[in-house]
This record gives structure tokens, sequence and C-alpha cells, in this order.
């Protein structure tokens, strides 16, 4: 499985947190964190991203077909729902 998501941290500089690995058992997914900035702008020319830090380990625990609950490196959670297009 292949997580990414494009945040902006405090400064509001555009950041991507990724993860990738195997699944732990059919509705476990388990992987490293990792965090990437300093890549390509829209209009600028390519810029090689800088990864800056692994963050710790990642769970997504799907509870549904259409939701599961992600738990960050320091134990906060967050709700997911997939989007319909």
């Amino acid at each position: 499985m292949m997580f990414a998501g494009l945040m902006y941290n405090d400064l509001g500089q555009p950041v991507w947190y990724s993860a990738r690995g195997s699944m732990v058992t059919p509705s476990l997914f388990s992987g490293e964190l990792v965090l990437t900035y300093g890549g390509p702008t829209l209009e600028g020319p390519y810029r090689h991203p800088e990864i800056a830090q692994s963050i710790g380990t990642m769970t997504i625990q799907f509870t549904s077909d259409t939701t599961a609950t992600m738990t960050v490196p320091d134990g906060g959670q967050v709700e997911l729902v997939r989007y319909t297009f």
C-alpha cells in the first residue's frame, strides 16, 4: 500500500507525508511515515525534493469498505472516509 498526504507546515510551506509497505492483515496497514519537502512548484523549475526525516510508524485500520482510522506516530488519530466522485 502507498499513502501520501500533501499538507502545510506551521510556516505555510507545502510538505508531503508518505508511507508504503505491505498490509499487516487484510484490514491493517503499518508503515514508516516520511516527511518530504522542497520539491518543484507548479510554475517553477524542477527541484529535487529533500527527505527531511522519518517521523515514525503510522497505521491505517480499515473499519469498513469506505472508512478507516489513521494513527500517526504521536498517537493522534484521524478518521478517514472514502471520497465519492
